[in-house]
């Protein structure tokens, strides 16, 4: 080896671009080595990420040189008298260097390409999932990229591993540091399990393959993951708006859903003695379809056309909520609208009815505003989960019911004194029992 052989290293080194790619870096190096004669190198054995292995031949006789990590790539050289060690420890830690930065650079492509794939879309995740699975196959050059949802039936081989990893606080399986299979676990904050990520490969994972999958998988989480939760979510939603554009509110904004207290307007459409009208029927699925039409059309204007929220079903009574859980600025003009429009339409239907010797419905709805009532999810999971009001204003409403009448709406006295461009008559003027101040009934005139 020529004199000043640890001087000519640093300068080769240092002049090395660093924008250039791992596989140009070494080219670069190796060849202006063996320009130079500063080493008479066998051959050089690179074990990239993707598992390719890149050599360079430069002599006839060799000593194995293996790095710190294996996995990464290995030395050959011919050692002579001359043999200056500390030239080439900086040779590997250029290598090393550079390996690394390969390595970085790889994350922020699956990053930046995994993100690219998913446009951010709810709708479109799992549309995507597809495309960036192919992503991940062919850059990290493997057998098998695949996702299964909970609902999904899993290869036999793999149920046994997919059962463990269910049960396990683990992320994710890698049986030891030979295996040719990963498979990460796609977990919804609650404990509810998306689905699962499943890779293989014909030769073993190392651990930097292992770190980018599992990298890869908190994009595919984001977005998959949220995509599954959202749509758990608009499921349980639905019930309570509808199809509204409240509902794209609440999975973005669950906490509105929490409970707290407010005033809210809260809504009873009922219908006249249902006895007698399931009585008119001798059919009592030509009952049960005549109510769920009703229903379903009382459903659908409170929701879709107000931003309502549905409360219950009491048999054939509706109970709405407006105020809550999301809370407009005319949430009360919004309720008496909704109330009227009710009407509108049940008498526009029992018109037809009529035509076709079918049974009417006789509706009457009351509303009234009930201040500084508990508004909130109540119930679990595991059983059912309900939107409700809980409160004095909310019992009085009950009571008030039984004084409303077919084809009217009538209020109580803090809605009537809050909606000052409507025009009321008092009715009645009831105590309740239970209750120590009496109520004021005032019917809405339209």
């Amino acid at each position: 080896m020529e004199k000043n052989s640890y001087k000519s290293i640093i300068e080769t080194v240092t002049s090395i671009d660093i924008e250039l790619s791992l596989i140009e870096s070494l080219e670069q190096l190796f060849f202006s080595i063996k320009k130079q004669n500063i080493f008479k190198f066998l051959s050089l054995s690179i074990s990239i990420i993707d598992s390719d292995e890149i050599s360079f031949n430069f002599g006839e006789t060799s000593k194995e040189f293996t790095t710190t990590d294996s996995s990464f790539f290995k030395l050959d050289y011919t050692q002579s008298s001359e043999f200056d060690i500390s030239a080439l420890a900086l040779i590997i830690n250029f290598i090393e260097n550079r390996v690394q930065l390969h390595i970085e650079r790889s994350k922020v492509t699956i990053i930046q390409e995994c993100d690219s794939l998913f446009d951010g879309s709810l709708n479109s995740a799992y549309g995507a999932e597809k495309e960036v699975l192919n992503f991940l196959k062919t850059s990290l050059h493997l057998q098998e990229a695949r996702f299964y949802q909970n609902s999904d039936e899993y290869p036999t081989k793999y149920t046994e591993i997919i059962s463990k990893l269910k049960n396990s606080d683990d992320r994710f399986y890698s049986e030891n540091a030979s295996t040719n299979i990963v498979i990460i676990k796609l977990e919804i904050s609650d404990g509810t399990i998306a689905g699962y990520l499943l890779f293989t490969k014909e030769s073993a994972f190392n651990s930097t393959i292992i770190d980018l999958l599992v990298l890869a998988s908190e994009v595919f989480d984001t977005n998959v993951v949220q995509t599954t939760k959202a749509a758990m979510f608009a499921s349980r939603y639905k019930k309570y708006v509808g199809n509204s554009e409240v509902l794209d509110i609440l999975i973005k904004n669950p906490t509105l859903l929490d409970i707290r207290r407010e005033d809210v307007v809260i809504m009873s459409v009922d219908l006249v003695n249902s006895t007698k009208f399931a009585s008119t029927c001798d059919n009592p699925i030509e009952v049960f379809d005549n109510i769920s039409f009703y229903l379903d059309i009382v459903a659908k204007i409170v929701t879709n056309e107000y931003q309502g929220t549905l409360d219950k079903y009491i048999g054939d009574e509706v109970m709405a909520i407006f105020g809550a859980p999301i809370k407009k600025e005319n949430y009360i003009l919004d309720a008496i609208n909704c109330a009227k429009d009710i009407l509108k339409e049940i008498k526009k239907i029992n018109n037809e009815r009529i035509k076709n010797n079918l049974v009417v419905f006789d509706v009457k709805v009351s509303l009234g505003l009930a201040k500084d009532v508990v508004v909130g999810e109540i119930g679990t999971t595991a059983t059912q989960v309900d939107y409700t009001a809980i409160g004095d204003g909310v019992n009085r409403l009950f009571r008030m019911t039984s004084h409303g009448k077919a084809d009217t709406i009538i209020v109580n006295e803090d809605l009537k004194n809050s909606a000052t461009n409507e025009s009321f008559t008092l009715v009645d003027e009831v105590m309740f029992k239970g209750i120590a101040t009496p109520e004021k009934i005032y019917k809405l005139e339209i």
